[in-house]
């Protein structure tokens, strides 16, 4: 599966260019992470805009750079998934999130990183009003 999406959103770029210049991301991972922002949006079914989607793609762009160059990353603490158990929803697509950036990247992907993308998933769904979870 190919990781770019053809469509321009003027905050992704922005906000991507950003993240580039000062060397917190760089192509594959900003790639990456547009990637799973048009999976996030089929899924809720709502094009994200900079309030819903711009701490999940910060978030990917720079982590991603990270996991890419073989970084240790920080380990979610377990107050995350003590509160995750309430949205399964958004833990399981955080999961196929996961299993698609480790088969298209070659990367493995720690469990607290699924944890850290379903708490942006939670975030994004509050933000859009959608109910989920609890």
């Amino acid at each position: 599966m190919k990781l770019t999406v053809d469509k321009t959103n003027a905050w992704y770029e922005e906000r991507f260019n950003l993240l580039v210049m000062s060397g917190q991301a760089n192509d594959a991972s900003v790639s990456a992470a547009k990637f799973v922002l048009e999976m996030v949006e089929k899924a809720y079914g709502v094009p994200l805009g900079e309030e819903s989607g711009a701490s999940l793609a910060t978030h990917l762009a720079t982590t991603l750079k990270k996991l890419l160059a073989r970084e240790t990353l920080i380990q979610a603490p377990e107050e995350v998934w003590q509160e995750l158990q309430g949205y399964p929803e958004e833990v399981e697509l955080a999961g196929r999130i996961v299993e698609q950036l480790e088969s298209t990247l070659n990367i493995s992907l720690a469990r607290d990183e699924l944890g850290f993308i379903a708490v942006h998933l939670c975030k994004i769904r509050l933000e859009l009003g959608q109910e989920s979870g609890r």
